[in-house]
């Protein structure tokens, strides 16, 4: 059986951490205070935050591809879809996929009562249907037709598409994509998915032959259709809307573009170095652009961006920047780190460096790489714009002298993540080799020298590495200072603990950063590994 890779669904169920082995690990996971803390009395009252809202590629894909704009879009614009829509449109993407996924082959649809009513068409593939008992018999009205028995109707189902459209007229042929057909009337499209970026289009009229209801030409007049026999079936009222969400045959420029540049007039086009594959991620491109695209490697260009430090390829490889580190989803800073990623590899050819100090692959089997996109270096830019930090790992990694350097910099500028809180609270010392058992003898120690008691509630405390993060809900009197230990215990006023299983405070170095409740740096202590003692 053909295997089809469906896009985003990964993302739709679960999130992969960046986990090493031993105490120098990295595992993007934030530990809430409440996981932790004695039970309050108020427990019931503590909100939960929502779950980031996870953007896959088609929250962002608004183009217009395609060779249908119908009359009813005039004067309007597709766009970014909000958070809400986002959400929404992932759900209803899900379900069309798991329920078209019964039948990832023509042969398959078609011993499950599907009917080719197209035959593979250029840029669409072959558009199946189950049609049951109908015919066009003498009620049949070809000028205002109805298909009972049918789910060609005014109904809008989105975990249904009316038509499973293939590769080719084999057996074999494997999904390549889908869609809805509703109807309305003639001015007004059906209100389909969420946000607006789903432009359905009209066909006018098509002819069907009479003994197959198979579509033999499109806008034929009723003469030249009828001496089929055939007969013209005039469909003004319905409209139809396709979804390009089955990999490899994603359109990132236009998910709901009613044709795919990769379905030649020959039959589908699978060598990935391919024009088309580029015209469906950027769409029609002008003339002086398209020299440059052609010599595009389609394997190391980046497809979706996951994270702040986290991509995918072409290839299907997914690929971890070494040597830095993000916020992770939900906190501050992470969705400006995204989109600083996106802003600069996404769509683009990268190269991959591999690091001589580290393995090949981390343990959830992502590249660790330091990437360049023509001549600039990923890693060491974003973190000269404060979009991340320098974790150069045990190990250290090849490129760390100018990845701190790239620090210094963001941090003398305040850029991004080292943007300078109004707080005067300090970080004093961490005890990161204590006598005995090490989680239960680490401890840091922070002090408050404002003139007024600060209330750190939503405040957050982390290594470089992220492996954890500690989140306040706690007021930290005038001129005082707190230990904050790594281990479990009974919180107090002078002595807080983390509660964290192992050592979270690297022997060979390490940096904890404290945040206020705006994701502001308040202060950091860096110990070890500093390149320049």
């Amino acid at each position: 059986m053909n295997k089809l890779y469906v896009a985003g669904i990964a993302f739709l169920l679960s999130f992969t951490g960046c986990i090493e082995d031993g105490e120098d690990t990295e595992i993007e996971e934030v530990l809430e205070v409440e996981d932790t803390e004695p039970a309050s009395d108020n427990s019931e009252d503590i909100e939960k935050e929502p779950e980031p809202v996870v953007r896959n590629w088609w929250c962002s894909s608004s183009g217009m591809g395609g060779h249908h704009v119908d009359p009813a879009y005039e004067a309007m614009a597709k766009g970014e879809l909000s958070d809400e829509d986002c959400q929404l449109v992932n759900e209803q993407f899900a379900a069309a996929i798991a329920w078209a996924m019964q039948w990832p082959t023509l042969g398959k649809a078609e011993d499950d009562d599907f009917h080719m009513v197209v035959d593979y068409v250029e840029g669409m593939g072959t558009h199946h249907t189950r049609i049951g008992n109908f015919s066009m018999d003498d009620d049949f009205d070809p000028q205002d037709p109805e298909f009972p028995g049918t789910r060609m109707d005014g109904v809008f189902e989105y975990d249904k598409p009316e038509f499973l459209m293939y590769s080719g007229t084999e057996s074999d042929s494997t999904l390549v994509g889908f869609a809805w057909y509703v109807k309305t009337n003639s001015t007004t499209p059906p209100e389909g998915f969420a946000g607006n970026n789903d432009w359905w289009h009209r066909h006018g009229s098509l002819c069907f032959r009479d003994a197959t209801f198979q579509a033999s030409g499109e806008d034929l007049s009723d003469e030249e259709c009828e001496s089929g026999p055939a007969t013209n079936v005039h469909l003004h009222d319905y409209w139809m809307v396709h979804a390009w969400i089955i990999e490899p045959w994603l359109q990132q420029y236009d998910v709901f573009a009613n044709y795919h540049p990769c379905l030649s007039q020959e039959g589908p086009i699978m060598d990935p170095e391919d024009h088309c594959w580029m015209e469906a991620m950027h769409g029609g491109m002008h003339e002086h652009e398209e020299e440059s695209v052609k010599t595009q490697d389609y394997n190391m260009t980046v497809i979706e961006i996951l994270d702040g430090d986290t991509f995918d390829l072409g290839n299907g490889e997914r690929v971890r920047i070494i040597g830095i580190n993000t916020p992770e989803k939900g906190r501050p800073f992470s969705d400006e780190a995204t989109d600083a990623l996106s802003e600069m590899i996404m769509g683009r050819e990268v190269t991959l460096v591999n690091d001589s100090k580290n393995d090949d692959v981390d343990s959830s089997g992502r590249l660790l790489r330091h990437v360049y996109v023509d001549e600039t270096l990923v890693n060491y830019e974003m973190i000269r714009m404060g979009m991340a930090f320098w974790y150069p790992y045990s190990s250290g990694t090849d490129m760390d002298e100018s990845y701190q350097e790239a620090q210094e910099s963001a941090a003398n500028d305040h850029a991004g993540l080292w943007t300078k809180s109004q707080y005067n609270i300090t970080i004093d010392y961490i005890e990161y080799d204590p006598d005995g058992n090490e989680v239960d003898g680490e401890y840091l120690i922070i002090t408050n020298h404002d003139n007024y008691n600060i209330n750190m509630e939503g405040w957050y405390l982390q290594d470089e590495a992220a492996r954890t993060a500690y989140k306040f809900n706690y007021t930290l009197e005038v001129n005082t200072s707190i230990k904050i230990y790594t281990g479990s215990g009974e919180d107090n006023q002078t002595t807080l603990f983390w509660g964290w299983y192992q050592g979270i405070w690297n022997n060979g170095g390490d940096m904890a950063i404290l945040q206020d409740e705006n994701g502001l740096m308040v202060d950091y202590y860096r110990y070890g590994y500093d390149l320049n003692e």
